[in-house]
């Protein structure tokens, strides 16, 4: 959820340590190309890759109105910095 520039949603499908990943965003990717230097290259690896879904207006406080999750179980995981 709110992953800013993907960079960390892409160390994960990377490292391939998830069979399916949806990485979020709150802003559309226009804002987020322009907001975050390499979140144009991450979202093009991102995408790349059959295991991951890219989605972009996911509010995490409104799940279910703007994920719509299609499954009965996931994790999600908050890459806040410390």
């Amino acid at each position: 959820m709110g992953d800013g520039d993907f960079s960390f949603s892409a160390a994960l499908a990377r490292r391939g340590e998830s069979a399916h990943i949806t990485a979020t965003s709150l802003d559309s990717r226009q804002k987020v190309c322009t907001t975050y230097r390499k979140a144009a290259a991450n979202l093009t690896e991102l995408h790349a890759s059959e295991s991951v879904r890219v989605r972009h207006g996911v509010d995490a406080t409104q799940l279910m109105r703007t994920l719509k999750p299609k499954v009965g179980r996931c994790r999600l995981t908050l890459s806040y910095p410390s």
